[in-house]
């Protein structure tokens, strides 16, 4: 019985895998549908204290089996590094959603300059 339940919860949840620039807007894209879904949670090299892509592997499968909608808010710029989230999916069968943010390295900069005017 408990894998049924097991089975059906991580069947109601997926993988939302964000892909850009740093200061691409993923972040606010991240929050915004973070608050629109309700059952989803962000996990990011930015908040997380370890970084390693196997924690956040196993970060990410913990809220897969609770029912979660993952929002991956990382950069995810190359295939091998995406591969692992894909791989992931795959084996407890969830959906995985790519979202490229088609955004100029020029106008990222410029965000970046102003969040660092921002803190200082």
């Amino acid at each position: 019985m408990d894998n049924l339940i097991l089975q059906h919860s991580i069947m109601s949840s997926k993988i939302i895998l964000l892909i850009g620039f740093k200061a691409s807007t993923k972040s606010s894209f991240a929050r915004n549908v973070m608050q629109r879904l309700g059952d989803a949670v962000i996990v990011s090299n930015d908040t997380e204290k370890n970084k390693t892509v196997q924690h956040l592997l196993s970060m990410t499968e913990k809220h897969l089996e609770e029912g979660k909608t993952v929002i991956l808010d990382n950069t995810n710029l190359t295939r091998s590094g995406r591969k692992q989230f894909i791989d992931l999916a795959k084996r407890v069968h969830v959906h995985i959603d790519g979202h490229y943010f088609k955004t100029t390295y020029e106008d990222c900069q410029i965000r970046h300059l102003a969040r660092c005017y921002e803190t200082f």
